[in-house]
């Protein structure tokens, strides 16, 4: 399976190798329609969430720490440890 950061670089790529007439470039439309990919997915810029990034890390080493432990279990430690309240849900996701 192709990531959607994979599809984005195959579409910029092939924009960069194939020149149309008189030396212009492939127009992004043409390039997606070739390859098979939503035109919304090349134009929406990908994002990360900066709020989750100290639970990311902090779940990431419970994790190695407590190889068997489910999400549940990591969740009970980490609301033992921690001072704000997380949910059970998003720590799941």
């Amino acid at each position: 399976m192709v990531t959607p950061d994979q599809r984005r670089d195959a579409v910029a790529h092939l924009q960069s190798v194939i020149l149309v007439g008189q030396g212009q470039p492939l127009s992004q439309r043409t390039a997606c329609q070739v390859l098979g990919v939503q035109r919304a997915l090349v134009r929406k810029p990908k994002t990360r969430c900066v709020k989750d990034a100290p639970l990311k890390q902090q779940l990431a080493r419970l994790c190695l720490q407590h190889p068997r432990y489910g999400y549940r279990r990591i969740h009970a430690l980490i609301s033992r440890t921690s001072a704000e309240i997380v949910n059970i849900k998003r720590l799941h996701r």
